[in-house]
């Protein structure tokens, strides 16, 4: 005679154990019109311990975009899908995140504790990161984040291409698809 639910734990449970996969497949659309848009590669990406794990990847159908693999990990300090995941993290997390071995993927990489914590400041106050020729030499990128309301993982939305075509997109304009973005995928996870 009682009724009974799948609770949060087990959701969150399913999620680290599908890793992203489901998500992946209610994200895909709303990627592909990313791409499409800007004509430039978007993409899913989870937190996978202390790096940054790419769950989905949509590119446009216009040649010679700039491509990142499903699979591929990025550093949370250099990547802009990492910033905007490090900055839904708390201070524990940052501190001993911050403790671990940087090192500089272009001339244009923030290794230092301080600039970190500026791109985390400013992440958490636009809830958008960006990471311009920081981790792959000539690459722009724009990243937001959301949290799966069921499981409580956060995931980031990105978009990034080369940084000489895709640079002269207004900031404004990419920043806006990207917000937008997360909160379509935001409701429909919720609808999930």
């Amino acid at each position: 005679g009682k009724t009974f639910v799948i609770g949060q734990r087990m959701h969150r449970l399913a999620g680290r154990l599908s890793q992203g996969r489901d998500i992946a497949v209610l994200a895909e659309p709303i990627l592909r019109e990313l791409a499409e848009r800007f004509g430039e590669t978007a993409f899913l990406a989870r937190l996978d311990g202390s790096h940054v794990q790419l769950v989905a990847t949509a590119l446009p159908e216009v040649s010679g975009q700039a491509y990142a693999q499903p699979g591929r990990d990025m550093p949370l300090y250099a990547a802009a899908s990492g910033k905007i995941l490090l900055a839904l993290q708390d201070e524990p997390f940052i501190a001993r995140y911050l403790k671990l071995k940087r090192h500089a993927y272009t001339p244009a990489t923030r290794t230092d504790e301080a600039a970190i914590r500026a791109d985390i400041a400013t992440a958490r106050a636009r809830h958008i990161a960006i990471c311009d020729n920081e981790f792959d030499p000539g690459i722009l990128s724009y990243a937001t984040a959301i949290r799966d309301p069921q499981k409580g993982e956060p995931y980031a939305v990105a978009v990034f291409g080369l940084k000489e075509r895709f640079g002269q997109v207004m900031p404004a304009t990419i920043e806006t698809a990207l917000i937008n973005a997360g909160r379509k995928l935001s409701l429909v996870l919720r609808g999930a």
